[in-house]
């Protein structure tokens, strides 16, 4: 088959809602169009339409059309994808791209981030943090709060063998139940909407008996920034304190000073963990936890997200998804072909200057998705 066939097959895993009499371009033309358009930044229906048009000699090659998709088709299909399909569509491509790449134990770091643009939503993002793609997103109902869902994305994702970091809001026993039952583990921060178990932890720490210490300083920016962190010994991990939470091995402090202009601050947080293991790998998996930040402001800086005008909630999503994904396939573009820009933004803004460009970023999710394509047939 060739390519443009290929396309139409791996695209054709987001099924089609539509009667084939009201059919005019193919669910894969416009998926393909939607993940370029995300390759170069774009932001919503009106611009992937403009992109479109202007690229509309690149887009020929792959789509059998005479004139480009208008704002309007680009908006109500976007309405009618199934965002699950969507999701294990481009899910499959990115695992092909790092299948490759052996991790002994992978770390996934869990948030929520809300677009607060004309129709806010709120979705629950699981990052492989290695890897930096999503392996699994959830909205959250306006009814309920993200504790449900969590527990709920925690049955969808490959939780074995793996390390699930999250926020102070997830320090929940039925959560980290629920990691341990299904062969994972855990780390979480605490905070004092946990009162008592963040005082015990504060009076253990208080009394100065370390089992083991990491220190690293960073410069960066002006500043210099100093983390140090401590673990409790693990007598203290008695039963009587902790039993109510599941197989706790590991109780630590991470403790960040930052100097800059003469000024320094700084903060303590407090973690339990299902691990035993080194303070310096602890240290690293708080520090690799907020990757998952660094991605939502790509999503909000680079994408723009949250000046978006998209008000459809499965649009919204949808738009999400392939967000995610964009950034994946750059980052993945950047660590193998190794070009001068380094950076995301700075790659995807030299795809919508330069259609060369774009076509060999494109290249690389093209060979790969073929690779991926050999697997399943």
């Amino acid at each position: 088959m060739e390519i443009k066939e290929k396309l139409e097959v791996y695209f054709s895993l987001v099924k089609d809602p539509r009667h084939k009499s009201y059919i005019t371009y193919k669910m894969g033309d416009i998926l393909l169009i939607l993940l370029c358009a995300h390759l170069c930044s774009l932001r919503d229906e009106e611009e992937i339409a403009d992109f479109a048009e202007e690229r509309w000699d690149f887009f020929k090659q792959y789509i059998d059309h005479h004139r480009p998709p208008c704002q309007s088709t680009l908006s109500n299909m976007l309405k009618i994808i199934n965002a699950e399909q969507l999701e294990l569509c481009f899910q499959g491509i990115v695992r092909s791209m790092t299948m490759n790449e052996k991790v002994d134990k992978k770390q996934i770091a869990i948030d929520g981030k809300t677009i607060c643009g004309a129709n806010s939503i709120h979705i629950i993002t699981a990052l492989d943090t290695e890897q930096m793609f999503s392996v699994g997103q959830m909205v959250v109902d306006e009814k309920t709060n993200e504790i449900p869902v969590v527990q709920d994305i925690l049955d969808k994702i490959a939780i074995k063998d793996n390390i699930i970091t999250f926020d102070a809001m997830h320090c929940q026993k039925e959560t980290l139940k629920k990691i341990k039952t299904n062969g994972g583990d855990y780390i979480v921060q605490v905070k004092k909407n946990h009162k008592t178990l963040y005082n015990d932890i504060n009076d253990l720490f208080n009394q100065k008996e370390i089992a083991d210490k990491y220190i690293e300083i960073e410069k960066a920016n002006g500043r210099i920034i100093k983390r140090k962190c401590e673990i409790l010994p693990k007598e203290y991990l008695t039963d009587e304190y902790f039993g109510k939470w599941e197989q706790i091995r590991s109780i630590f402090k991470i403790e960040r000073t930052i100097e800059k202009e003469s000024k320094k601050t700084t903060e303590i947080s407090y973690y339990i963990s299902s691990l035993e293991t080194t303070a310096e790998k602890l240290s690293r998996y708080t520090r690799n936890h907020w990757k998952i930040e660094s991605f939502h402001w790509i999503l909000d800086v680079v994408m723009g997200e949250d000046s978006g005008f998209v008000r459809n909630k499965n649009s919204q999503f949808c738009l999400n998804i392939i967000k995610k994904y964009a950034i994946s396939f750059v980052k993945q573009y950047i660590e193998q072909a190794n070009p001068k820009k380094k950076s995301v933004s700075g790659n995807m803004r030299k795809a919508l200057f330069s259609c060369d460009f774009m076509a060999s970023m494109l290249a690389l999710f093209i060979r790969y998705f073929l690779l991926h394509l050999y697997d399943i047939y």
